[in-house]
Parts: structure tokens; C-alpha cells; sequence
């Protein structure tokens, strides 16, 4: 099985599971957040993927040496088979299946526990951390940058009241940097 094959069958599988796990509580309690498509979803997601893929830009033009490592270690290694068809899957599963979980269960329950300051923080650590999990250590100061990135989404969030903007957001995020990684990889060459 090719690499590119590998990546987007364990992304689906992990990004499935976590859908599966997030799905059923989801629509078996009354949740404050709606997952409703409507013009007000769709602009507050292209305005909240632009503004993280500024970041993003920004970010990536500084010397930030754990950034570059992961970007060039872990990052460019993953996307370097990855088809278009390919960054569509990933992106779509992250972001609907990690929106959900994140912002549409632990947000959801954090927010009805500690209210929204406590379950910005404690939601987006998780977040942060699951995204650097098994590399603590060696991208501790990429936490910030996941936990910034995550509280943006739990802000839209809770903003709209709709799960829709962000998980927009997220998909077209990822999305974007898969094809931004493939570029830098074609610029090294």
C-alpha cells in the first residue's frame, strides 16, 4: 500500500472513530450549539479559515525553530504523496469529526460545568495537546500555537451558536496547508 493511501485511510479511520464517539451524545442531548448551513455559517467560516491561514503565513515567515521541525519533520513527510482528492478526505473528516468532538461535546459539557472562560482553556488544551501527542516534549511550544488556533474555533463557536462555521474553517484550514506543504515541497526540489 502506497504512503499517500496510508495517511488518508489511518485519518479517516482516527477522525471516524472520533465522529462515532462524538455523534451519538451529540444528538441524544439538548446542545446549545446547531450544525445549520445558512449564509451567516458559510461567511463566518471563509472569515475565520482566512484569518487562521494569515496567521498561519505570519507564523511561518518567523525563525520558530520547533515550527520549522515539525513542519519539516513531520508535516512536509506526510503531505509529499497526498492528491488533491486525497487533501479533500483529510480535511473534511478532521474538520467535521474534530469540531464535533471538541467544540460540540467538551466545549458543550466544560461550558455547562465551568462556563465559557474554564472551557475555552480546558477544551483547547486537549485540542493542543492531541495534536502534538507523542512529541510533547520535543513541539511543547507548538501547544500555544494549536491552543490559539483551537480557542479561534471555540470562539466562532460560541459566537454563532453553530458548530457549521468552524468545522468550515477547520476543513478548508487543513485543506489549504496540505496544498501550501505540497508547494513548499515542489519550491525545494
Amino acid at each position: 500500500m502506497n504512503t499517500a493511501r496510508s495517511i488518508v485511510k489511518i485519518t479517516v479511520l482516527a477522525e471516524g472513530a472520533l465522529f462515532f464517539l462524538a455523534l451519538p451524545w451529540f444528538l441524544s442531548v439538548r446542545s446549545s450549539y446547531v450544525i445549520l448551513f445558512d449564509l451567516t455559517a458559510l461567511t463566518y467560516g471563509l472569515v475565520t479559515a482566512a484569518f487562521l491561514l494569515l496567521l498561519s503565513y505570519l507564523l511561518d515567515t518567523q525563525k520558530f525553530s520547533a515550527l520549522e521541525d515539525f513542519r519539516d519533520n513531520v508535516v512536509l513527510p506526510l503531505c509529499r504523496n497526498l492528491t488533491i482528492q486525497d487533501a479533500i478526505i483529510i480535511a473534511l473528516a478532521s474538520g467535521v469529526a474534530e469540531e464535533l468532538l471538541f467544540r460540540g461535546l467538551i466545549q458543550e459539557e466544560l461550558n455547562a460545568l465551568f462556563g465559557f472562560g474554564v472551557s475555552l482553556v480546558l477544551t483547547n488544551l486537549i485540542f493542543a495537546y492531541v495534536h502534538i501527542i507523542g512529541s510533547v516534549k520535543r513541539y511543547l511550544p507548538l501547544l500555544f500555537v494549536y491552543l490559539g488556533a483551537g480557542a479561534v474555533f471555540s470562539l466562532v463557536t460560541e459566537l454563532t451558536q453553530n458548530l457549521l462555521p468552524a468545522m468550515i474553517a477547520h476543513a478548508l484550514f487543513n485543506f489549504t496547508s496540505i496544498l501550501w506543504m505540497k508547494r513548499k515541497l515542489r519550491q525545494s526540489i
